[in-house]
């Protein structure tokens, strides 16, 4: 099991142990970016669907999310309001839908990251390309393995078992056709999972 090296900061396991990036490819079976009608998916503040950044593919055996029971795992995340300040978590279910555990109440001010921010950012498609273990030193997208973290992981628990749950992704500030999610490159999203309970956990880390 791979985790943060730092010495400072706790023992994060990933999942999958072995770090992935995203090489775009028209027929590949994880997506990054689109519109969804994920149930249950509205934001509780902003009265918008939360943001897919990526949905991943349970049946690719290299990310080790199978046992989720789920056919596809989206990392949500809401970039207009309050949740972006602190923890969420949702849970996963097998129907296909979620349903929020925790998030932070509140509205951000106006134009809030930047004006004319969209619903969504358009769909693409992508496979993993496996990644050298700590190559970077800025932030990139990447599955699994040890990622760089702006200010490294945290130590998030479980808001069903309350066990520590482990580093899934982060996803760095480019989306699709030039797009951005915060306008700030050393922005980055990060997600957790707990594989007993299903739940997903995400946050942002800045410079």
């Amino acid at each position: 099991m791979d985790f943060d090296a730092d010495p400072l900061q706790p023992t994060i396991e990933s999942v999958p142990a072995a770090g992935f990036g995203l090489h775009l490819e028209e027929r590949g079976r994880h997506l990054f970016c689109g519109a969804h009608d994920i149930a249950g998916a509205g934001c509780p503040n902003c009265d918008r669907p939360l943001m897919r950044m990526m949905s991943l593919d349970a049946s690719d055996e290299r990310i080790e999310l199978a046992g989720l029971g789920v056919e596809r795992v989206p990392l949500l995340f809401c970039w207009l309001c309050n949740i972006a300040q602190d923890v969420t978590q949702y849970r996963l279910r097998g129907d296909g839908g979620m349903e929020l555990l925790r998030f932070k109440r509140g509205t951000q001010g106006p134009d809030f990251p930047y004006p004319g921010y969209p619903v969504s950012f358009p769909e693409a498609r992508f496979e993993l390309a496996p990644v050298p273990i700590a190559a970077t030193d800025a932030p990139r997208h990447q599955v699994g393995g040890r990622p760089f973290v702006v200010q490294g992981l945290r130590d998030v628990r479980c808001k069903v078992c309350r066990r520590r749950m482990r580093f899934l992704a982060c996803i760095a500030d480019d989306a699709t056709q030039g797009g951005t999610f915060a306008g700030n490159s050393w922005v980055q999203t990060v997600f957790h999972v707990c594989l007993d309970d299903g739940v997903i956990a995400s946050y942002h880390e800045c410079d």
